[in-house]
């Protein structure tokens, strides 16, 4: 379960390890994404730090990206550019 420090807030969680080549790449997606959507709130994590089992989640692999609205959650996988970001959250509105 996702803690909910930001309950009343949509949230989107970026999990990244060191050494990681797609997080590297995935990064500055993520800082697009940003820009573009300066309201948003975007958390970038360290996946070797407390907050997976915080969470309750395992990490099989980075970059992570979890969306959390409320006490509902998502969790996907692999680099993505701001785009695909975008898409996914859009998608994800609709449940």
């Amino acid at each position: 379960m996702i803690p909910s420090a930001l309950p009343d807030r949509e949230v989107l969680y970026v999990f990244k390890a060191e050494g990681c080549e797609a997080c590297a790449m995935a990064l500055p997606e993520v800082d697009r994404y940003i820009a573009k959507h300066p309201a948003a709130t975007v958390l970038v994590l360290d996946a070797a730090g407390p907050y997976p089992k915080l969470f309750g989640i395992s990490i099989r692999a980075t970059p992570l990206y979890v969306f959390r609205r409320g006490n509902e959650f998502a969790k996907r996988e692999g680099a993505m550019k701001a785009s695909d970001i975008e898409k996914w959250l859009k998608q994800l509105e609709g449940r």
